[in-house]
């Protein structure tokens, strides 16, 4: 791989964005799992329900364009997970944008799941720690 990322080509603006908007969406995301997960033994069933599934269809190991062309159906659900967006995010900083979601609307979509999941955690905190 060293011989064929070119380094020159790397946007480093948008990937210090892309790495910005990524920490943001983790920490509302554990906001919200915490806000989720009764105590430590239910761990395990946050990590097998949301996470693992999140990272496995989270385009880690191949583009939404790829999903795609090869199942369309499964490629137009997964523009639900917001994992596909961050990895697409940093695909278009590192590697031309050709074949990847645009990498402006990836960074939205990106901000609006993190709002949501905010919303979400901050009012099932609210309902768990309010005693009256």
């Amino acid at each position: 791989m060293w011989n064929q990322l070119d380094l020159a080509q790397i946007n480093y603006f948008k990937l210090l964005l892309a790495l910005i908007f990524q920490s943001v969406f983790g920490a509302c995301f554990t906001i919200w799992a915490s806000s989720v997960i009764g105590n430590m033994s239910q761990m395990g069933n946050v990590w097998s329900r949301f996470i693992f599934p999140m990272w496995f269809m989270g385009g880690f190991q191949f583009s939404w364009k790829a999903v795609y062309h090869v199942f369309p159906i499964v490629a137009w659900i997964n523009l639900i997970n917001p994992m596909i967006y961050i990895t697409e995010s940093v695909r278009g900083a590192l590697l031309v944008q050709a074949d990847y979601l645009n990498f402006w609307l990836c960074l939205m979509i990106i901000s609006l799941f993190s709002a949501i999941f905010l919303a979400m955690g901050m009012s099932n905190l609210k309902k768990k720690l309010d005693y009256v």
